[in-house]
C-alpha cells in the first residue's frame, strides 16, 4: 500500500511539472559541454549585470553632456530591451522551477526505487529466513528420526543376541541335565569304563570352560560358567527389584506359603539355640505383656496365663518365635501359683526354659516340679525332656 501511494504522488508531481514546462525548455540527457556552451552559459550567467554597467553608461553619458533629448530616445529605446529581459527572465525562473520541479521528481523517484528496493530486499530476508529455519526443522526431524532408528536397531541387535543367549542358555542346561543323567550309568568303576570316563570329562570341561565359534564345522560358539555367570549378574542388575512388601504379597499367595513359614520359624529357632542367632530382647517382651496386662488383653489370673503359655511351648506342636514371651508369661504365672497348682505351672515354665536354650535350668525346674504336690502327674513329661 505505501509503493503504490508514492507512485500516486510520483505521477502527479511530474504531471504538474511537465505541464508548466514548455516542451524545448524541458531537461534534456545530460552530455560534455563545448568552450561555446560554456561562454554562452556565462553570458547567461551575467548578462544582467553586463546590460546595467553598458546601459548605465550610456545614460551617465548623455546626462553629462546635457543632450536630455537623446537621453529620453535612449530611454524610450530601452523600455522594450528592457521588458522582453524581464520576460527573459520571468521564464527562465519558470524554467528554472520546472527544473527543480524535474529534479525534485527525480529524487522522488530515486528514494522510490531505493524504497522498494529495501522492501524486496527485507522481504527476501524474511524468505530466506523462513527457508532456512524449515531446512533447520527439517534437518532436526531428520537427526531425532536417524537417532530413533540407531536405538531402534541397537535394540534389535540386543534382543537378537540376547534370544541367542538364551537358546545357548537352554542347551548348556540340557547338555548339564544329560552329563547328570550319564553319570549314574558310569558303574561299575573299572578300567573298561575309563573311555567313557575321559569322554565325560571333555563334555564336562566343555560345559565349564566353553567352546569357541568354528565357521568350518559349522559349531556355534557356548559360552563358558563364568559368561552365564557374568550375564546372570547383568540380569539382575538391570531387574527391577522388588519391595519387601510385594515379595511378602508374593509369598502369602503361593500354597506353600504356610509350610515355608513354619519351617523357617522352626530354623530360626535352631539358630538361636545354637547361638547363632539373638533372642528377641526379654525387656522389650516384658514391656508388650504388662501393656497388654493393663489393657486386659491377658488373663491375670496363674491359671490363665499358664494355658496361654504351654500352648507355645507343648512339645508337641510348639509355636516357633513365641519362646521368651512363653517364658515370662509362665514365670508370672508360678510367681502367683498356689502350692497345689505350682507342679503343673512348673512343668510349663520348665519347658519354656528347654525352648529358650536354657537346658540345665530346665532339668532342675522338672526335677522340682516331680517333687511337688501332683508331680507324680508329670513323670512322663520329665522323661520327655530328658
Amino acid at each position: 500500500m505505501n509503493a503504490e501511494a508514492n507512485l500516486d504522488d510520483l505521477d502527479r508531481a511530474l504531471a504538474n511539472a511537465a505541464a508548466r514546462t514548455p516542451h524545448s525548455r524541458r531537461p534534456t540527457p545530460l552530455r560534455p559541454l563545448s568552450w561555446s556552451s560554456r561562454l554562452r552559459r556565462l553570458w547567461d550567467r551575467h548578462r544582467a549585470w553586463i546590460k546595467i554597467a553598458v546601459y548605465g553608461s550610456g545614460v551617465v553619458f548623455l546626462l553629462t553632456q546635457g543632450q536630455y533629448r537623446n537621453l529620453f530616445v535612449f530611454l524610450l529605446f530601452l523600455l522594450p530591451l528592457w521588458l522582453k529581459d524581464h520576460g527573459d527572465q520571468r521564464r527562465q525562473a519558470e524554467a528554472l522551477e520546472s527544473d527543480e520541479d524535474f529534479l525534485e521528481a527525480g529524487v522522488a523517484v530515486v528514494a522510490l526505487n531505493q524504497a522498494q528496493r529495501a522492501e524486496r530486499g527485507e522481504q527476501l530476508a524474511k524468505d530466506n529466513a523462513g527457508t532456512a529455519q524449515r531446512n533447520a526443522d527439517e534437518a532436526k526431524a531428520n537427526l531425532e528420526l536417524a537417532e530413533r532408528n540407531a536405538e531402534t536397531a541397537q535394540r534389535n541387535a540386543r534382543d537378537a543376541e540376547q534370544k541367542a543367549n538364551d537358546v545357548l542358555s537352554l542347551s548348556a542346561q540340557k547338555d548339564y541335565e544329560d552329563l547328570v543323567a550319564a553319570a549314574e550309568k558310569l558303574w561299575p568303576a573299572d578300567s573298561a569304563m575309563v573311555p567313557r570316563y575321559e569322554e565325560w570329562l571333555a563334555k564336562a570341561r566343555e560345559l565349564v570352560g566353553g567352546r569357541p565359534a568354528d565357521e568350518a564345522k559349522g559349531q556355534k560358539k557356548r559360552p563358558s560358567l563364568a559368561e552365564h555367570k557374568a550375564k546372570l549378574a547383568e540380569l539382575r542388575q538391570d531387574a527391577l527389584q522388588p519391595t519387601d512388601e510385594q515379595i511378602r504379597a508374593d509369598r502369602e499367595t503361593r500354597p506353600q506359603f504356610a509350610e515355608w513359614e513354619t519351617k523357617s520359624a522352626d530354623l530360626l529357632w535352631r539358630s538361636r539355640m545354637l547361638a547363632i542367632e539373638a533372642w528377641p530382647d526379654r525387656a522389650a517382651v516384658e514391656a508388650e505383656l504388662a501393656a497388654e496386662l493393663a489393657a486386659k488383653q491377658l488373663p491375670s489370673d496363674p491359671d490363665g496365663l499358664n494355658v496361654l503359655a504351654w500352648k507355645l511351648v507343648n512339645p508337641k506342636q510348639p509355636v516357633f518365635g513365641q519362646e521368651v514371651r512363653a517364658l515370662l508369661m509362665a514365670k508370672r504365672a508360678l510367681d502367683a501359683s498356689s502350692e497345689e497348682k505350682r507342679a503343673g505351672i512348673r512343668d510349663t515354665y520348665a519347658w519354656a526354659l528347654y525352648r529358650t536354650g536354657k537346658l540345665d535350668e530346665a532339668l532342675g525346674e522338672m526335677k522340682t516340679a516331680l517333687t511337688e504336690p501332683g508331680g507324680d502327674e508329670l513323670k512322663q513329661s520329665g522323661k520327655d525332656l530328658e
